[in-house]
């Protein structure tokens, strides 16, 4: 029997997988989450074979929770079901140890099949266009960037050096800045886009949306 979790903060989107999942006669969920942080605090994670993982969660987001999975080496394979569609994005969760990228929009009626491939060890990332539309000179776009979200250049310095990887001290000793300075243009960069606090995915969609990474 093929062990599989969701985690997903949207009730409606468990509810649609976990249909198509009990179509399966071979295939059992062993768990459902609304937010990464009570996933990884799960000891049915290590048993699963599949993880379905949305990005945008409150508390610990998608991102974070790959990296803890690599990070600890559980051999569950990941199959990222997002609405972000991000070429980047979905590269970083590739580097990460994604073994597949799905759009909530696409694929659905798919995932049966998905889920078998990837048991195989094979891959699925679906190619996403995602122009950005910018006037042709790049300073020009970028101050004009700054002005309609309100962001400082530093801001922008910190969003690219947070989307990269960078952890908050880290941030604080390349640019010379205190811990606390740090912390404080985290909290206004995500206040001024609207963005929940610590969401790395969502700042790391927007950022590749907008062209700053």
């Amino acid at each position: 029997m093929l062990k599989i979790i969701i985690t997903d903060d949207h009730p409606i989107v468990r509810q649609g997988i976990t249909e198509l999942i009990n179509s399966e006669p071979s295939f059992t969920i062993t768990g459902q989450f609304d937010d990464g942080q009570l996933l990884l605090q799960s000891s049915a994670l290590v048993e699963a074979d599949i993880l379905f993982l949305d990005l945008n969660m409150p508390r610990t987001d998608g991102l974070k929770v790959l990296q803890q999975i690599r990070d600890k080496k559980i051999k569950v394979k990941t199959i990222v079901l997002t609405s972000y569609a991000s070429e980047k994005l979905a590269a970083e969760c590739r580097k990460l140890g994604a073994s597949a990228y799905l759009l909530k929009t696409n694929n659905i009626e798919n995932l049966i099949l998905i889920i078998k491939d990837v048991m195989k060890g094979e891959t699925f990332f679906e190619t996403i266009s995602t122009p950005i539309s910018k006037e042709d000179n790049q300073f020009t776009y970028l101050d004009g960037f700054l002005q309609k979200y309100r962001l400082t250049k530093r801001e922008t310095q910190i969003i690219k050096l947070i989307c990269t990887g960078y952890s908050s001290s880290d941030i604080a000793d390349k640019l010379a800045l205190s811990a606390f300075t740090v912390q404080t243009h985290r909290k206004n960069i995500f206040r001024k886009l609207q963005l929940e606090n610590s969401n790395t995915a969502s700042l790391y969609d927007f950022a590749s949306k907008n062209g700053l990474i």
